[in-house]
């Protein structure tokens, strides 16, 4: 979900106006609510011009290309305009650079050392080309004319018809394989369902990767558009049958995979892998609540920080007018800083009205407004087709008991007679063998999807008969 921030970057030149070497590797970690997401920048000098590149090794973004880079006396600057991301630091010393990073509404500080490339973590689980069956490359457009690419992979010799399933990403901005803090969960799956005889399509999020379009100003609503364009590529195909689709979402995109088989009958099935079923205020609250709860904050802090909370949501939900909402939200959350400002995670480098200002513009923007209105239960009771939904036991993002319970609730409600909820002990919200569920342990964990979960899923589609697997 959106508690965590999630990077990528575009393209071009660096230009220094300074003498001094900034060629080599430049490495800082964004704490993020207990988390950390290192960022690497690496410098190179063609003639006068300086070109740099981007890694946020978490998310998978690699050697991706830096635009608007300035170095002027002892201030660096870069910015990146496709997702509103800047950074603004002073130089210290000839190897640190202490600033500030920005994303929408999100502020945090970064400090830049320049260090040695490090060592690739251990995947274990990830697959290595050669791959065993066919991937192609390809490409659709959505109502809206944007191009979106991703990879089509399916079994070397297949039958005139085979099932295929389309990957459905969480929030925040996602590549194909769905890389995250050094993971490739969607890469992993692919790999398992092409094994047992399934077509696998799984696509960059617009603005992101080969993918056009603005990733900043969409909805979930957008996105959903964006899988039922997939949904009638696939059914467009000639040279293979694709009939019989399923969806597989996880986390928002389980929710987008209830909006789209309602959208489409050619949808033969869902998987929810993390989904919520509460109302997005709900699920919201619910997950800041056991986030701080586990990193050890009081009870008293963790209802003041509600109590904030459900006031900025509740004018979110009230009020239509975006100018008026920023003028309503600017002026509680003043309050609230003033009266608890020791529970805000404040950078020392800005003001309190600049840091006031970035909140504010999170939670006025369209995706941000959408999704705290939003209730998943309009959608799932209208879904007919088998639905499978699984949450681990140890998921805080997305509460295993509290989401579970609404969706089968919902689904009941709608009179769907084939649906399936499941919850697997130690997992994490990410589908790992977890220890605590705190998305600290994301990248230190060095399994990437739960071998159980892949066998539940091909099981539940074979017993259920959603199609016939030879």
């Amino acid at each position: 979900m959106k508690n965590l921030i999630l990077l990528l970057v575009c393209s071009a030149s660096c230009y220094f106006s300074n003498a001094q070497d900034f060629t080599g590797i430049w490495k800082g970690v964004l704490e993020v609510q207990n988390t950390q997401l290192p960022l690497i920048f690496k410098i190179r000098k063609t003639d006068s011009v300086y070109i740099s590149t981007m890694d946020s090794p978490a998310q998978g973004a690699k050697d991706i290309s830096v635009d608007n880079t300035l170095i002027k006396d002892s201030t660096v600057i870069f910015s990146i305009k496709n997702l509103g991301l800047s950074y603004k630091g002073t130089i210290k010393k000839s190897n640190s650079i202490s600033g500030i990073f920005r994303q929408g509404g999100t502020i945090l500080s970064l400090d830049l050392v320049k260090k040695a490339d490090s060592k690739r973590v251990n995947r274990p689980q990830e697959p290595i080309s050669p791959f065993p069956y066919r991937n192609e490359i390809v490409s659709f457009q959505n109502k809206e004319g944007i191009n979106l690419s991703g990879t089509l992979s399916f079994p070397s010799e297949i039958d005139k018809t085979i099932p295929i399933v389309i990957l459905i990403s969480g929030s925040g901005p996602q590549n194909r394989d769905s890389e995250v803090f050094g993971h490739k969960p969607f890469l992993v799956i692919t790999d398992y369902l092409v094994k047992n005889k399934m077509g696998v399509l799984r696509f960059d999020d617009r603005g992101v990767g080969q993918s056009q379009g603005d990733f900043a100003k969409a909805t979930t609503q957008d996105f959903a558009n964006d899988v039922a364009s997939a949904v009638d590529y696939l059914s467009s195909r000639k040279d293979v049958n694709f009939k019989e689709i399923g969806l597989i979402g996880h986390s928002e995109g389980g929710i987008i995979a209830s909006m789209v088989a309602n959208k489409r009958d050619a949808v033969d099935f869902i998987i929810l892998l993390a989904s919520p079923g509460l109302k997005g205020k709900e699920l919201l609250l619910s997950q800041s609540e056991a986030l701080l709860k586990k990193n050890g904050m009081s009870n008293i802090e963790i209802a003041k920080i509600d109590k904030i909370n459900r006031k900025s949501y509740s004018y979110i939900e009230r009020i239509k007018e975006t100018n008026k909402l920023k003028k309503k939200l600017k002026s509680h959350l003043q309050n609230a800083l003033k009266k608890y400002n020791f529970l805000y995670q404040k950078p020392t480098q800005i003001s309190d009205e600049e840091f006031i200002d970035n909140l504010v513009n999170q939670m006025s923007s369209p995706w941000f407004i959408f999704f705290v209105k939003y209730n998943p239960e309009n959608d799932l009771k209208k879904v007919k087709c088998p639905v499978l939904a699984i949450n681990g036991e140890n998921d805080l993002q997305v509460l295993p008991y509290k989401n579970l319970i609404a969706i089968d609730k919902a689904l009941s409600r709608g009179k769907n007679k084939n649906y399936t909820i499941k919850t697997i002990p130690d997992l994490n919200h990410l589908f790992q063998e977890s220890e605590t569920g705190l998305p600290i342990e994301y990248q230190k964990i060095e399994q990437t999807f739960s071998p159980k979960v892949l066998k539940l899923m091909v099981d539940w589609i074979k017993e259920n008969k959603v199609f016939t697997i030879k």
